[in-house]
């Protein structure tokens, strides 16, 4: 009986009688070249790219073995990505660009599942019927089915974090309708900027389904994908991790887990300090209501009316502090909690791409099974063509396997790095950003309390309180150093100085005018010290 496969004495993988069969250990890929097979043979060639043909007879046997045993690159050049990440050479040509129209109510339940309204544009995506998409309604748990489902179908992605919806204000507010309108389209503008994502097919059924009727097509991994799930999942992140040849994210996982844990831990000290700040806030409404009470213990009628007017005015007082209270607390809070959710994202998809990476080393020790089983059917004195056959047919199939998981595995590293970068630019800038709103939002506030007490004469606005509310001077100008010194750095008042010195003698004169020079000079920082000095 004749094989079924043709026989080629130059092909290895088709020939069962090679004297090499058995693949030599990684230790001694640069030593016994000659023994791998062509196609491990190209791949490794390919892999180590232009730094092969930069070898020299100088260079010593170590550096070669850490030049084949260099897997990945520290960063993809051109040539990696266009072998593995084609999508990002022509980012430029194709891109989904999504816009946030308005926030509409869902009847009873807003609260926890807002309408969002939006419109939609396609350039050079092949499967849409159209470029725009106008006024498309989904609920925010549509949504959260997109999210779900481009996590489970995009391992080698770090797919942003979808943000919750706030329960800092009350449903359909003014706050409320901008926090989730911002956020919402700050996740869209997140994903449609990643070009793997958008030239996934599910776009496709997002956009052109009737209103509220979007399912996800896929909400869980395949069983027979290396992404595993439950038990399973957590048994192997219990091992230790595989040998990682990036270095960059291999260091990279442990910070950003780092990160997922510390962001938890400040999002749960926040909302007890909001918790605490909304008691405070109501034990000084009790006590400005207690101080109200004062005024018929006075005779002076006038007197009485000071203490009611007083309470009215720092219960609105208490009100507007309760509201930057709840600003404050629930922005650090925000921004954190999706920090988390974003880290713990990205550890995940790191974690699957350790398994990936198990996934490969047990397809390595497959294949070399089926060259050991080739050896021994050859050492047999009678050959079984049929059985020669299947042990071919196994050996290509688990050729072609190693080299499918070996592809994903340098698409997905190349595609993290890549997003890892990104990442720790759009951290840093969204806390540039935390920052910078926090302190604008203070100093409206502030400014809002300041104007309500001086408009109702409980402080003087002409003291020192009332350089709070300057504005700010304009850009590119700025006080001279005369008229710095001209102004108390206290107040609004310019400084006094004595329009008669004294006359009696000419030395007490000048004495008089360097003590004045010497006060003109005083600031607010040495301010204490001499009131502290000086005598009444």
């Amino acid at each position: 009986m004749s094989s079924a496969v043709p026989y080629e004495p130059d092909d290895f993988d088709n020939n069962p009688f090679s004297e090499q069969g058995v693949i030599p250990p990684a230790s001694n890929l640069v030593q016994s070249s000659s023994s791998q097979s062509p196609l491990e043979h190209s791949e490794r060639d390919n892999d180590t790219g232009d730094i092969k043909s930069n070898e020299s007879p100088n260079k010593t046997q170590s550096d070669l073995d850490k030049v084949a045993n260099k897997l990945f690159r520290d960063f993809p050049n051109e040539q990696d990505l266009k072998k593995y990440i084609p999508e990002r050479l022509n980012r430029k040509s194709f891109n989904i660009c999504v816009k946030i129209q308005e926030v509409e109510k869902n009847g009873n339940i807003t609260y926890k599942n807002p309408v969002l309204r939006f419109n939609a544009s396609v350039k050079n995506i092949p499967g849409f019927r159209r470029s725009l998409y106008r006024d498309v309604r989904r609920t925010y748990k549509e949504i959260q089915g997109l999210y779900k489902y481009l996590i489970f179908n995009n391992i080698e992605v770090f797919v942003p974090a979808l943000p919750s919806i706030t329960i800092a204000y009350k449903a359909m507010s003014p706050e409320f309708l901008s926090t989730v309108s911002r956020s919402t389209q700050e996740w869209f503008d997140r994903v449609c900027s990643n070009p793997i994502l958008i030239r996934n097919q599910e776009f496709i059924l997002f956009f052109e389904q009737n209103d509220f009727s979007y399912t996800p097509s896929k909400t869980k991994p395949s069983s027979n994908s290396v992404m595993a799930t439950g038990i399973r999942r957590k048994t192997l992140k219990q091992l230790q991790p595989p040998y990682d040849a990036c270095e960059e994210l291999a260091e990279y996982r442990p910070m950003i887990k780092s990160i997922h844990i510390e962001s938890e831990k400040l999002t749960s000290k926040m909302d007890d300090i909001l918790r605490l700040e909304k008691q405070l806030c109501v034990l000084d409404s009790d006590f400005y209501s207690d101080i109200s009470k004062l005024s018929p213990l006075n005779d002076d009628k006038q007197i009485g009316k000071v203490w009611n007017k007083f309470n009215k005015v720092m219960q609105v007082f208490t009100e507007m502090n309760l509201v930057s209270v709840v600003g404050f607390d629930s922005a650090i809070s925000n921004t954190f909690k999706l920090i988390s959710d974003d880290c713990y994202n990205i550890k995940e998809s790191l974690t699957n791409r350790h398994l990936l990476m198990r996934e490969l080393i047990n397809a390595e020790e497959i294949t070399k099974k089926k060259h050991g089983v080739i050896t021994r059917l050859k050492s047999k004195s009678i050959i079984d063509p049929i059985k020669i056959d299947e042990a071919i047919r196994s050996l290509e199939m688990a050729n072609n396997y190693e080299k499918e998981i070996r592809y994903e595995v340098k698409r997905t590293t190349y595609e993290m790095l890549i997003e890892s970068r990104d990442y720790t630019e759009y951290f840093t800038q969204t806390l540039k950003r935390l920052l910078k709103s926090l302190a604008k939002q203070q100093i409206r506030q502030e400014r809002k309390k300041l104007h309500l007490l001086t408009s109702n004469r409980i402080i003087n606005p002409k003291e020192s309180l009332g350089r709070l509310g300057r504005e700010s001077y304009p850009e590119g100008t700025a006080k001279s150093s005369q008229n710095f010194l001209s102004d108390d750095s206290w107040t609004s008042r310019s400084r006094k100085i004595a329009d008669s010195p004294i006359q009696n003698s000419n030395g007490s004169k000048n004495r008089s005018r360097a003590g004045l020079d010497e006060l003109s000079n005083v600031d607010a920082k040495n301010a204490a010290s001499l009131l502290a000095s000086s005598s009444f």
